[in-house]
């Protein structure tokens, strides 16, 4: 179980949660998520010096969770699945097409979500943060899934969410 006291992310800052399996890494960002079913035993929670719900931050950050998740997508193609997310979240309509070319899946844009590999998959989940800049994104564990290219793409991610100012929250084993 994690016991944190106090945890600081500033905007621009990667911020990495280290530690042995089964200590609360990942309950952790669920809880920050607002991830049904993961409570803590109270506390405060704070942006931008206020306090707020766990709920009222992933609004107000616009808040990406990349958690122990894989796309749920039915039978639509990795170009459609982002032109969806990136319409709901009210990207402009180049920024599916720009989120597939920062990630390297244009060869794969055609292809049903459901028939990625685990890597590929995870890149996927990736591009969905380039569709809406965040403030905070929290990410747990992605390397295990992630490909070579993933990796390099994940690097130059990060690189860019540094330079637009995002906070990022990662947990690694």
């Amino acid at each position: 179980m994690v016991r944190v006291s106090e945890l600081r992310v500033r905007l621009g800052e990667v911020v990495g949660l280290v530690g042995p399996s089964g200590v609360g890494k990942s309950s952790l960002l669920s809880a920050l998520a607002n991830r049904p079913g993961v409570c803590g035993d109270g506390g405060e929670l704070r942006w931008a010096n206020a306090r707020v719900t766990p709920g009222d931050m992933v609004k107000r950050t616009r808040c990406v969770a990349l958690l122990d998740d894989r796309p749920d997508a039915g039978d639509l193609t990795v170009s459609t699945w982002l032109a969806y997310h990136g319409a709901a979240g009210g990207a402009s309509a180049e920024a599916p097409d720009a989120a597939l070319r920062a990630l390297g899946l244009e060869a794969v844009a055609d292809t049903i979500v459901e028939r990625l590999s685990g890597g590929t998959s995870e890149r996927l989940l990736l591009a969905r943060i380039l569709l809406r800049p965040p403030a905070l994104v929290l990410v747990d564990h992605p390397l295990a899934r992630l490909d070579a290219a993933g990796e390099f793409a994940l690097g130059a991610l990060l690189d860019r969410l540094r330079a637009e100012r995002a906070a990022v929250l990662w947990a690694a084993s």
